[in-house]
């Protein structure tokens, strides 16, 4: 096979087609995968968790920590929102500009303080 770089752009088009494909068919069959895998592993919790309990496979033992990890969901925005202004404890929020609302702002016109527009290039695919 040669190089990618000895290819002319159809071949190159073509190339980059079949690996999508490719890559898309198996991103299926992963996503069917990680469905059953996960659904397995919340019965697997429940079930080790009520009958207190750990489970020996071979070279491993499976277990279910005692306590929880908690992580955040937000229940009401405005207040958490408040929070974070009358707290001035913007850790509390990622760090990165929201890309539809940036969009909008740049689409009517509006620069945004501290906001540069930085250029992605996409491929676009028609079918004949």
């Amino acid at each position: 096979m040669p190089s990618l770089e000895d290819l002319s752009v159809v071949e190159l088009a073509l190339f980059w087609q079949d690996k999508q494909d490719a890559r898309l068919a198996l991103d299926r069959q992963s996503k069917a995968i990680k469905k059953e895998e996960d659904a397995a592993k919340e019965l697997l919790i429940r079930s080790l968790r009520s009958l207190n309990t750990t489970a020996n496979i071979g070279t491993h033992v499976v277990s279910v920590n005692k306590a929880p990890e908690y992580v955040p969901h937000v229940m009401d925005w405005t207040v958490f929102y408040q929070y974070i202004i009358d707290e001035d404890n913007f850790a509390m929020l990622e760090k990165r500009p929201g890309r539809a609302a940036c969009q909008e702002l740049w689409d009517a016109g509006i620069t945004i303080p501290g906001v540069e527009k930085y250029p992605v290039y996409k491929l676009s695919v028609t079918k004949l």
